[in-house]
């Protein structure tokens, strides 16, 4: 996880990890030799809680699927996102 800003709410003995606006989570994936040359679906789940200076909402799960297309070795891949995944994953 990136590093997080210690907050402290109100009731709540212990500090708790607070992130402010975006968020950016890289992970090294590996992918089955079942998937080469299909289309394939990743799923990931965050769970996160909004909070202000006064009150926090209910934890809530957010769900996203994401199609991706495997490629064989050796095939041509074209970029995609590269604004997002260039240097050091710091907001620009």
């Amino acid at each position: 996880y990136p590093a997080g800003k210690k907050i402290k709410l109100e009731g709540i003995d212990e500090p708790m990890t607070a992130y402010e606006n975006q968020v950016r989570f890289i992970a090294d994936l590996e992918v089955s030799a079942d998937a080469v040359g299909k289309q394939e679906e990743l799923t990931f789940e965050a769970k996160y809680q909004a909070c202000n200076d006064d009150q926090c909402l209910r934890p809530t799960t957010l769900k996203l699927v994401v199609p991706i297309a495997v490629a064989r070795p050796g095939e041509a891949v074209k970029p995609a996102n590269e604004k997002v995944f260039a240097g050091d994953g710091k907001k620009k």
